[in-house]
């Protein structure tokens, strides 16, 4: 498993100085509306900035990159793609780890119970699409008796 960065190893960024030949006033996290139940608490923050540039125009910036976007999703995407969630990297790094750990035996084994697993989805995808169609039968025959009463109602009235 790759070794942890302490916050000490990170790399440091030069701020976003100009943007399209246009000068940055002001730089500033955008908060993500997450804990706007807790006021008491520091915002939470994504990982990029909103630009304010010499022209009163607005940018938005990857803080981790000099990458900017007039739109604050194309920089979401942008951080999707070129910086990944490290938590979810570590995971899948561990999960290979553990994986490169076991015996040809052990693999053996966890193959097995693949496949049953996967035999065992199939069963149940089967079965529910069966319940589906169940369902749309009764769904019509329940809207039938609702015109058969809606055109009774209708005849005594």
């Amino acid at each position: 498993m790759a070794a942890r960065r302490k916050k000490s190893d990170a790399v440091e960024i030069e701020p976003v100085r100009y943007v399209d030949g246009l000068e940055v006033v002001s730089s500033e996290p955008v908060p993500s509306g997450l804990n706007s139940a807790y006021p008491d608490r520091p915002p939470v923050t994504f990982r990029f900035n909103r630009l304010v540039l010499s022209d009163d125009s607005e940018r938005y910036g990857c803080a981790d990159c000099d990458y900017t976007a007039e739109r604050v999703n194309t920089v979401r995407s942008h951080r999707s793609r070129v910086h990944p969630n490290t938590a979810r990297m570590r995971k899948r790094e561990g999960i290979s780890a553990e994986l490169s750990a076991l015996t040809v035996a052990e693999l053996i084994v966890l193959a097995e119970a693949a496949l049953v697993m996967d035999a065992r989805f199939a069963e149940l995808e089967e079965s529910l699409a069966g319940w589906r169609s169940r369902a749309v039968d009764a769904e019509r025959e329940v809207n039938r008796y609702r015109t058969a009463l809606g055109r009774l109602v209708q005849i005594d009235q």
